[in-house]
């Protein structure tokens, strides 16, 4: 998206719900595309290829001087993992 030029996309998916966009691989497209900093808030990220997406920006470096890799900060919205009682631990026998 180039928000400095008024340029805003917009994208509809999943395809697999008949949508024209593989919302996936615009996320991936997107996070891969990053060259200073990203940040992200989201709800919940259990992709594992958005997730992948995110440890390779987080690993990548920045394309400006001095050498240093891309900020990466994410706010994930946890309360919805929560378990009301403890989840019983699985006997190894």
């Amino acid at each position: 998206m180039d928000y400095e030029n008024g340029k805003i996309e917009v994208f509809f998916g999943p395809t697999g719900h008949n949508a024209p966009d593989d919302l996936e691989q615009v996320i991936v497209d997107f996070i891969d595309s990053a060259e200073e900093s990203l940040n992200i808030a989201v709800q919940e990220l259990e992709n594992p290829n958005i997730a992948a997406a995110i440890d390779r920006a987080s690993r990548r470096y920045k394309t400006s001087k001095p050498k240093r890799r891309i900020s990466v900060r994410i706010v994930v919205e946890a309360d919805y993992l929560r378990e009301s009682s403890p989840i019983p631990i699985p006997d190894p026998d």
